[in-house]
């Protein structure tokens, strides 16, 4: 039974993973932060979650600047602050796993483009005259 056990665990740590499932999704947008939310890897068992992982990558297409942000396994949505108004993002989700010293990671996701709106319920007046 034992054996058992650990076979199955082994083969859950060393089957590949893919992001087929995911169908990551920007969900809400605001002038500064974007929500993203994703489909969770399905049937992880409780005592081998602490080996999985999402990593959102976040490219801003001004400054070419990339920011990887991991987050646990039983995360499903992330909202990415301080972006600027305007702004032109693009957001890409892997799962990954750890066993051992090293870490598999999933082909990336479908990319996610989003233009940032205009900063909303403000308005900018450059020139005014009394």
């Amino acid at each position: 039974m034992i054996l058992s056990a650990l076979f199955s665990v082994f083969t859950f740590l060393t089957e590949p993973i893919t992001i087929r499932d995911l169908y990551p999704r920007v969900t809400s947008v605001t002038s500064y932060s974007a929500s993203i939310q994703w489909n969770q890897l399905p049937d992880i068992p409780d005592n081998l979650k602490s080996h999985y992982g999402y990593i959102l990558r976040v490219t801003d297409s001004m400054t070419h600047g990339i920011e990887n942000i991991s987050v646990s396994v039983d995360t499903d949505r992330l909202t990415v602050d301080n972006l600027e108004p305007q702004g032109n993002y693009s957001f890409l989700l892997q799962a990954f796993r750890k066993h051992n010293d090293t870490q598999e990671v999933t082909p990336v996701s479908m990319l996610i483009n989003v233009t940032m709106p205009e900063i909303s319920g403000k308005s900018e007046s450059v020139n005014s005259m009394d």
